[in-house]
C-alpha cells in the first residue's frame, strides 16, 4: 500500500521549472524533474490529452502539468503520523502560492481533495482531509467548503 497524491497545474510551467522552484524549499532536493523532502518522493510530468479531458469534463479545470508525491510509510512518529504528509502540505501550498494557475489535488489518483478555479480555492467537503489538524496551520489561503467529483 502507498499513500500517493498529485496536484494538477494549468499554466505552461514546465515539470523540471516546478522543481526548480521545489528546489529552492528547505529540506528538497531536486534533480531534474524528480525531487525528494522529508517522507516523500516524487516528480513532475507532462499532462496527456486524455488525463486532460477528463479533469476538464469532472471539474472545469484544464490542466498541463503532474507533480506527484509518494508518502514513504516507514517515516513516521506516533506524534505526527507520516511525516510526508506535512512535506506535501507544505510543497503544495508553497506552489499555489507561487502560481495563479488553476489547480487540482487527488489522492490516490481518484479522490479530489481540492479544486483551485479563477483563484478560487473549494476543498471537497465530504472529504475529512482539510479537517486535520495537522494539515489546518498549513493552509495559508482562504477557501471554501463544497460537493466536488468524490473520484475521477
Amino acid at each position: 500500500m502507498s499513500l500517493d497524491y498529485d496536484l494538477y497545474l494549468a499554466g505552461d510551467r514546465k515539470p523540471v521549472e516546478l522543481a526548480a522552484f521545489l528546489a529552492a524549499l528547505p529540506g528538497v532536493k531536486a534533480d531534474g524533474q524528480r525531487f525528494e523532502a522529508l517522507g516523500i518522493t516524487g516528480g513532475g510530468l507532462p499532462v496527456g490529452d486524455n488525463l486532460r479531458s477528463m479533469v476538464r469534463k469532472a471539474v472545469g479545470v484544464v490542466v498541463s502539468t503532474q507533480i506527484y508525491f509518494r508518502v514513504d510509510l516507514s517515516v513516521y512518529t506516533d506524534e505526527e503520523g507520516y511525516l510526508g504528509m506535512g512535506t506535501i502540505m507544505r510543497t503544495v501550498f508553497a506552489i499555489l502560492g507561487q502560481t495563479p494557475d488553476d489547480a487540482l489535488f487527488l489522492f490516490n489518483g481518484g479522490e479530489c481533495l481540492f479544486v483551485r478555479r479563477s483563484g478560487k480555492l473549494v476543498f471537497n467537503a465530504a472529504s475529512g482531509f482539510w479537517k486535520d489538524d495537522r494539515f489546518k496551520g498549513l493552509i495559508t489561503v482562504p477557501f471554501e467548503l463544497a460537493e466536488l467529483p468524490s473520484s475521477l
